[in-house]
């Protein structure tokens, strides 16, 4: 982000720093960029559905986890299949496959502007993400976890 705020402008960077927030409700509701406003809907549908999905299972309500009214039919599919998907990491990368095409498709549409730097941002946080990822991390981290479980038996 440092390198970014020396390169573009006091607007460009506060979207930027804005798109990147944690919560993409709260980056909503300050995001002024369509493509960054259109993908951050898709995100928070498809947590949206997830809670749904969730909350059905666990007969629970899911309003209260829900960000907003936003729907979107990709997503629903996209969170369908995660939530289906019985590998943990299999559901992980379904819906983290889903927003980097989501993004990849916005970026078709625009030649090198600000929004091919905030949807290559995106892109780029999704990657990282995903490359967090390691069969012997999270082997090792399942044994620690269920070794702590069962001591607590």
């Amino acid at each position: 982000m440092e390198l970014a705020r020396i390169h573009l402008a006091g607007p460009d960077f506060n979207e930027l720093n804005f798109f990147h927030q944690a919560d993409p409700a709260e980056a909503l509701k300050k995001v002024l960029n369509a493509s960054a406003r259109r993908y951050l809907e898709f995100d928070i549908a498809l947590r949206n559905r997830l809670a749904e999905l969730r909350a059905g299972k666990l007969k629970a309500d899911a309003e209260k986890y829900k960000r907003s009214g936003i729907i979107d039919t990709a997503a629903m599919r996209t969170a369908r299949q995660a939530f289906d998907e019985t590998n943990p990491q299999k559901a992980a990368e379904i819906l983290l496959r889903a927003g980097y095409d989501f993004l990849s498709d916005l970026e078709v549409w625009h030649s090198f502007d600000i929004d091919v730097v905030l949807l290559f941002s995106m892109r780029l946080k999704i990657t990282e993400e995903r490359s967090r990822f390691d069969a012997v991390r999270g082997r090792e981290s399942f044994e620690h976890e269920l070794a702590r479980a069962l001591e607590k038996q």
